[in-house]
């Protein structure tokens, strides 16, 4: 394959699955699109926990990049923070051109 960070739909390694997911959930660029979303609606990171039924550390670990996110929980940050899926991750992962 020409570029190791890019998941492509014929590889079957376990590496691969790990790799792929973490360098998707675990995105600075998301986290960062997740604290925006959060600012905007006036929303200290205790609120979002509350609101998304989520410990307060995990949404902080989220936000830095820090903490691997589920798609169960992205969506429950998502239903809080009252957007969709699309919209925090649109361009994750940059895929080379």
């Amino acid at each position: 394959y020409p570029n190791k960070d890019v998941a492509y739909a014929d590889d079957t390694s376990t590496d691969y699955d790990t790799h792929f997911i973490d360098h998707i959930w675990t995105s600075p660029t998301l986290g960062k699109r997740i604290h925006e979303k959060r600012k905007a609606l006036g929303w200290t990171q205790e609120e979002l926990a509350a609101e998304a039924d989520i410990d307060r550390s995990y949404i902080g670990g989220v936000e830095r990049g820090e903490r691997n996110v589920t798609f169960t929980m992205l969506c429950q940050i998502c239903l809080a923070l009252r957007c969709h899926v699309a919209a925090l991750t649109r361009g994750i992962p940059n895929l080379p051109k």
